[in-house]
């Protein structure tokens, strides 16, 4: 089974802004990337590559965790998710 991980990465050369952008401005979303990469056998797709999802089986975010009932979603996600369920 190949597993997809939604997550944004960056490289020591990204500006600043950007990094904590792919973090959503929370440090401690790395850890949930590492946890997430240590924990499972994925592949990490980046919020801008949609191709290639009809090769995977499943997908891993951890974008819902903090999600209440009545919050919307981020529409990059649902995105995402639309693509990977077509």
């Amino acid at each position: 089974m190949r597993v997809g991980f939604f997550a944004d990465t960056f490289t020591q050369f990204t500006q600043l802004n950007d990094k904590y952008d792919s973090i959503a401005w929370n440090t401690g979303n790395i850890l949930f990337l590492h946890a997430i990469k240590k924990t499972i056998e994925c592949d990490i797709i980046p919020s801008w590559d949609d191709k290639k999802m009809e090769d995977y089986d499943a997908f891993v975010t951890s974008d819902l965790i903090w999600i209440q009932e009545s919050t919307k979603p981020p529409q990059r996600l649902l995105d995402r998710i639309k693509v990977a369920r077509d």
